[in-house]
């Protein structure tokens, strides 16, 4: 049926075009040999064409537009006339006498824009004619067609502010809004009877209509358009006038389309300070639309209009005005008087409201905790209602549907950019987050933390971090197993996706693509759910630097309320977020150590003050051992005035935090207690020495229970030896009892390569600091024999001459010692280690045609060796330091 409509749509209009040119033809040549009687004929014949009732819109407009094209010719013809010297008057009385209605109005409409242009006639009088005149046509989609040539020829001939049409007899700006509404009126009427033009009963034949109508509705707008381009109207005017008249016609015309569509084009067309100046007017008349109409629609578009304008001028909108309370108490007779809206319409028109309060009123907490009140308890009766159902009918809980669900979590998401921390001062938000799933609780969790940080906003009282940590605990942790497992849990995610379940449906297609490509999907999806968990506990683990305050006890409360939150997560992301808190709470031991020293006596004196790092007396170890007796690590809380938490029991909470992170992460524990250890022994006391000993001595015992891969076994080697580089407050045989532990350890290793790289690093152990500097430990004995261990063990590695460079880095490690005045590195080692190297390189040589043959390795270490080489004959000529120039002449190079 629909094909054949469109085959007899074709031909109907290609008859019509065909006539039409035909016409247009003769009355082009009439023209040309000034015949006007015959213009107006062939005129009329042609525009005969527009009274068919064949064609449908589409293809009617198209036939129009054609029209329309040639009486731009006729037009010209007449305008012509004029200059040579005619009255326009028996023109514009001469087509009256054309005999059809319709071609006649078109006519006298193309006269009639030559008579205003010639100003013989004033132009009131003349639009008021046609206006009347064009009342002759009460087709609908004729008289559609009609009013709208008549609004376009009108349009720059209209008695207007600074137009030569304005004046005593020509007419005022009251003249031309008073045809254009007129002219809106009767159009709008026109198209509202196409919908009650007869028609059967079948449903196909009312849809067609209501898309005819669509396709013809911009007819009726195109008034409106004129009306907001009048330069003469302000908004007193409209306020008085011309509004009330249009919401007259909206509301009178009892059409769901039409009452859409015109108030969408009111909030389009005409000016933000005409919409200030009518807002009460304005929402009075959406109250009154019918119930089909989607009046929420038509306020978000006024929202969003006054929302930007306002952001572009904050000073436009009057204090007095009080425009949020205007769409509220709009929006709550809405929902008064139309107790049918559904939860989700609800929830939407309180979104609308809370954007345009955060736009408006970025400042107002009120406004914005006043429409998520609104939306909790919207939801708060809905859950009550069904509950009672519940009793009656099945006890499934209440859940959100998916598209629910999607507006909640808008609501929620909407103000965090703005409002970032402020958010914990509204406090329906909470009230709210709770009726969404576990997942979208999640969504909006992350998203509340990038809006945290984008604001760069400081979390510094203890209620601000609880609030806010039970709203990220969907981040924290995942959902509880009594919920996600239970028979009412599969009913609630069911209820949110609807029967059929559309994360079911979802992950059956995942599921079933993955099968077609032999399960390729399966690991990439596992892959993006690793790297967005990933990103959330990052977030998450960056909040703990959010949190700040001037005072150290405070600052510790926050990091505990943060570790207790973080201790319910799987522990397979603590490695996320325990070394953040383990972080910043040694960053705190600093501040709370300089408490606890001004908090001690005036004179400054620290308690267990070391007087000579590593060569201190043994007693003060023991006295320190003495009070050994409370606590994980051993010592006793001392009160310090004026500090509730001290350095040890930061300390303690340290050593907590790690001893639940070593079993599952523990290279990350290993790096963790390291770096714990370096934090003790920078509060400078001899108290903190069994601190740092006891931090050290787990890291060792984790290298030797869980490390076992070569490669963390050399980073964690490497970070033993730097931290104990730096450590000055050891006691002395702690700290060779350390040393010798690791440089066990690096003994160890599998590979001889790494055997000889770790050994000499090891040597640096036992030769710490200048003689004159505090703390220093010398151990020149040690020293050598490291060194001559990784002589040997890189002899063992002479397998080929890749493992040359191993020489090379030891000679630079004897060069080291020997630069730093340690007796036992003399210019014997030196000269010998030297001429082995030499020798090798011979050797090498002779076998392989170079060391640099074919190798780019080679080559490198060539370099590596010839720069040390260099570097002890610049030694030997150093002007600035003769002792030290004459020690690296004995070296033979």
């Amino acid at each position: 049926r629909i094909m054949a409509l469109n085959i007899d749509q074709t031909k109907f209009l290609e008859e019509a075009m065909r006539k039409v040119k035909e016409q247009a033809f003769y009355m082009k040549h009439a023209m040309d040999n000034e015949d006007l009687k015959g213009t107006l004929t062939h005129a009329s014949d042609m525009l005969r064409e527009l009274r068919t009732g064949l064609l449908t819109p589409k293809s009617y407009y198209e036939l129009y537009m054609k029209v329309l094209d040639e009486l731009r010719y006729v037009e010209d013809y007449f305008t012509g006339l004029q200059k040579q010297g005619k009255p326009v008057v028996e023109l514009y009385e001469k087509v009256q006498s054309c005999g059809n209605v319709l071609p006649r109005l078109y006519l006298l409409i193309t006269v009639a824009g030559v008579y205003i242009k010639s100003l013989e006639a004033p132009a009131r009088d003349i639009l008021k004619d046609l206006v009347e005149m064009s009342k002759g046509v009460q087709h609908p989609m004729r008289g559609l067609f009609l009013r709208n040539y008549l609004s376009q020829v009108s349009r720059d001939k209209l008695p207007d502010v600074g137009t030569p049409y304005e004046g005593e007899e020509g007419g005022s700006v009251q003249d031309a809004y008073e045809f254009i509404l007129q002219n809106f009126s009767e159009a709008n009427r026109l198209w509202c009877r196409m919908q009650q033009q007869p028609t059967n009963a079948h449903n196909k034949d009312k849809k067609r209509r209501e898309k005819e109508r669509q396709e013809l509705r911009i007819l009726v707008g195109t008034n409106l358009v004129r009306l907001s381009q009048l330069q003469g109207v302000e908004a007193a005017t409209y306020k008085e006038h011309i509004l009330p008249r249009l919401l007259e016609q909206v509301v009178q015309c009892k059409d769901t389309l039409a009452q859409s569509y015109l108030m969408e084009c009111i909030v389009q067309v005409f000016g933000d300070e005409f919409h200030i100046a009518t807002l009460d007017l304005f929402l009075a008349a959406c109250t009154q639309l019918k119930e089909k109409v989607n009046v929420r629609a038509i306020l978000e578009g006024v929202m969003d209009r006054l929302a930007t304008f306002a952001e572009a001028n904050p000073a436009a909108i009057p204090p007095h005005l009080r425009t949020f309370d205007m769409f509220n108490t709009c929006v709550s007779k809405l929902l008064e008087e139309r107790p049918g809206y559904s939860v989700v319409e609800v929830l939407r028109l309180q979104a609308s409201l809370l954007n345009y309060a955060l736009h408006s009123f970025p400042g107002n907490l009120e406004y914005l905790n006043l429409a998520l009140g609104n939306c909790a308890t919207a939801l708060a009766d809905k859950r009550a209602a069904h509950q009672e159902q519940a009793v009656i009918v099945a006890p499934l809980p209440f859940a959100l549907d998916s598209e629910g669900v999607e507006v909640v979590e808008r609501l929620l998401t909407l103000p965090l950019a703005c409002l970032a921390l402020k958010v914990l001062e509204l406090p329906h938000f909470a009230s709210l987050l709770e009726f969404l799933p576990w997942a979208s609780r999640r969504q909006v969790g992350v998203t509340l933390l990038q809006a945290v940080y984008n604001s760069r906003a400081k979390l510094s009282d203890l209620e601000s971090v609880e609030k806010l940590l039970e709203m990220v605990v969907p981040v924290i942790k995942e959902e509880p197993s009594s919920v996600l497992g239970s028979e009412e849990g599969q009913a609630l995610r069911r209820q949110q996706n609807g029967e059929g379940g559309v994360e079911d449906a979802e992950e059956e297609d995942e599921a079933g693509a993955s099968r077609s490509r032999g399960g390729g999907s399966t690991g990439s999806t596992e892959n993006g759910k690793a790297r967005r968990l990933e990103e959330e506990q990052l977030l998450l683990g960056r909040l703990v630097h959010v949190m700040a305050s001037p005072d150290t006890d405070m600052h510790f409360r926050f990091l505990t309320v943060a570790r207790r939150h973080f201790s319910e997560a799987p522990k397979d992301r603590f490695q996320y977020t325990f070394p953040p808190l383990v972080l910043a709470t040694l960053q705190l031991v600093q501040r709370v150590r300089r408490r606890e020293v001004a908090a001690e006596g005036a004179d400054g004196k620290q308690e267990g003050d070391t007087q000579g790092g590593r060569a201190a007396s043994e007693g003060a170890s023991e006295q320190a051992a003495a009070e050994d007796g409370n606590g994980v690590l051993g010592l006793k809380k001392r009160d310090v005035p004026g500090v509730q938490f001290g350095c040890r029991k930061l300390f303690q909470a340290v050593h907590e935090m790690l001893t639940s992170l070593a079993p599952h992460f523990a290279n990350l524990a290993l790096k963790l207690f390291l770096e714990a250890a370096q934090a003790a022994d920078r509060c400078e006391a001899d108290a903190f020495k069994l601190i740092s000993y006891e931090f050290v001595t787990q890291a060792f015992l984790l290298y030797e229970d869980e490390v076992t891969d070569s490669k963390s076994q050399i980073r964690a080697l490497t970070a033993m030896i730097g931290t104990l580089l730096q450590a000055r407050h050891f006691d002395e045989s702690d700290y060779d009892a350390l040393s010798t532990k690791v440089t066990q350890y690096a003994a160890k290793l599998l590979k001889k390569p790494d055997q000889c790289r770790m050994v000499a690093l090891a040597s640096h152990l036992f030769f710490v600091g200048r003689a004159d500097e505090p703390g220093h430990y010398h151990d020149p004995k040690r020293v050598i024999e490291c060194l001559q261990r990784s002589v040997k063990t890189a002899d063992m590695c002479m397998a080929s001459s890749q493992h040359m460079h191993l020489f090379v880095e030891v000679l630079n490690h004897y060069l080291y010692f020997y630069e730093c005045g340690c007796p036992t590195v003399t210019e014997k080692y030196l000269s010998a280690l030297v001429a082995f190297i030499n020798d090798k390189r011979n050797e090498a040589a002779l076998v392989g045609g170079g060391p640099a043959e074919g190798s780019s390795r080679a080559a490198e270490i060539e370099a590596y060796y010839k720069n040390t080489l260099d570097y002890i004959r610049l030694k030997k000529t150093q002007t600035d330091n003769k002792e030290l120039a004459d020690r690296f002449s004995a070296i033979q190079v």
